[in-house]
Order: structure tokens, then sequence, then C-alpha cells
């Protein structure tokens, strides 16, 4: 039993309708059309590495999504951009290289950044001592 030219076409045809209603509902609930997934990956070694001036953007969009939902206060907020200033001053002078290496396909978001937390907290302890006022024998 052999099928006609006519009925492939119609089976090719079903298939390619199939397919692109299939491709459409995926497209419509898919996260990157949401804006705070393009904006959260300012927090990204990699993007913060390669491209500072992106980051950056992506972080304003970020913080303005989140202050606009009445996630974050307006403090918060700069608070997280003066954070993540800061943390590209490091990314491109002390650790340059740990942020352009970064493969996300390979290794860990959130260990990456317990590693820049705990380094962090360190250096706030470190200059706390170093405080006159609590550690008078620093002067």
């Amino acid at each position: 039993m052999s099928l006609s030219d006519l009925e492939r076409m119609r089976v090719r045809m079903h298939c390619v309708d199939f397919l692109l209603a299939t491709v459409e509902k995926l497209v419509e609930r898919c996260p990157l059309k949401h804006g705070i997934i393009r904006a959260i990956s300012c927090l990204m070694p990699s993007t913060v590495a390669k491209n500072q001036t992106l980051a950056e953007r992506r972080m304003v969009d970020l913080v303005q999504i989140l202050y606009d939902t009445n996630h974050i206060s307006a403090v918060t907020a700069d608070k997280a951009e003066s954070q993540l200033a800061a943390l590209m001053v490091g990314a491109k002078v002390k650790s340059h290289d740990k942020f352009a290496s970064f493969n996300r396909s390979t290794d860990r978001l959130d260990k990456f950044c317990v590693h820049l937390i705990e380094y962090a907290e360190l250096f706030q302890r470190y200059t706390f001592s170093l405080d006159p006022v609590t550690c008078p024998h620093s002067r």
C-alpha cells in the first residue's frame, strides 16, 4: 500500500503545522520573554568579565524591575548598584581570570558567588580590625 504524493504532502503539512504550534507555545511561555530573566544575567561572571557596560545596564534594569514590583526599596536598589560597581572593579583588577574563565556548563554559580562573599566578608573583617577606634594599636 503506497501513499499518493498528495497524501504525503498533507501529512507533511500537518507535521509542519503541529511543529509551528508547538514552537509558538514554547516561545509564548519562554522565560526569556520576561525582562527580569535577561536582566539577571548581569550576575553571570562571564558577563561581568567580558562586557561590564552590558552588566551595568542589565543591573540597572534588574534593580528597576525589582523596585517597580515592590520587591526592594530604593535604598536597597542603590546599595545593590554600588555593590555591583565594586564587584566589577574587583573583577577587572583582582579576579579577572576567575571571572573570565567561568564556564556555566561546568562551573556552579553558587560556589563562585560563595567564594566572592567569603572574600568580601574577610575583607570587611580585616578593614574593621584596622579601625583606630576599635583597634588603637593600628594607628
